[in-house]
């Protein structure tokens, strides 16, 4: 398991506690981010790009903290998948590397094409079913080729992925409201396996809420 390098993000640096809002876009570059496995995609002119067949990537950010109340959005453009298992490409808060919520395009093995909010709770996926579902709307399958618009926040009171495409139509939202053992805070992640494509426009917000410094980054 690596160590998390913090680094100085500007006006983002703050010292653990209650925090003011801010807003601001994070460049997909390494200064900013941690290619937790070059084999998965490298950083090509202002964008993440996950190319190589069947290989996992795991892309940390740098210098932003832990926080309860937590904004995370990407562009992102699905290419292809690759292999006959479980597909995915996401955007996730970690609390820690087994801790974790994702907003994730997925494949199945049969070629099935949906978007899921998952929870990794100490190891164990799918955890999300012990809260409350408030929100589940969908409208079709993703397809290759467009670029969508993910966001993935917390609120304290619960967590809420969302899809659109990048003129704003809704395509996937999905909403859960915490349980006492959930994942209640996290900081930004890009990560997925055996999915062809390529993220830009990232945004951070911090809505209020607490945070504390990540120390440790990386995914099983």
């Amino acid at each position: 398991m690596m160590k998390r390098n913090v680094v100085v993000l500007g006006a983002l640096a703050a010292v653990a506690g209650i925090m003011s809002l801010w807003s601001a876009e994070v460049p997909l570059d390494e200064a900013h981010w941690e290619n937790g496995n070059p084999l998965g995609g490298d950083f090509v002119g202002g964008s993440y790009v996950c190319k190589y067949h069947g290989a996992q990537w795991n892309v940390p950010s740098r210098g932003l903290p832990v926080s309860s109340n937590i904004v995370f959005s990407a562009e992102f453009t699905p290419e292809g998948t690759d292999g006959s298992d479980y597909k995915t490409a996401a955007v996730a808060l970690y609390e820690a590397p087994r801790r974790f919520w994702h907003l994730a395009f997925l494949e199945t093995p049969q070629g099935h094409r949906t978007f899921e909010l998952n929870e990794l709770l100490d190891g164990t996926w799918c955890a999300q079913t012990a809260s409350m579902l408030e929100v589940d709307e969908q409208k079709g399958p993703w397809q290759a080729g467009v670029t969508y618009r993910m966001t993935i926040k917390m609120d304290g009171k619960g967590v809420e992925g969302v899809v659109t495409t990048v003129d704003g139509q809704p395509v996937f939202r999905r909403r859960y409201r915490f349980s006492n053992r959930s994942v209640a805070c996290g900081y930004p992640v890009l990560k997925g396996y055996a999915f062809r494509g390529a993220y830009s426009k990232v945004d951070v917000a911090e809505q209020g809420g607490w945070r504390r410094p990540a120390v440790e980054a990386g995914a099983d």
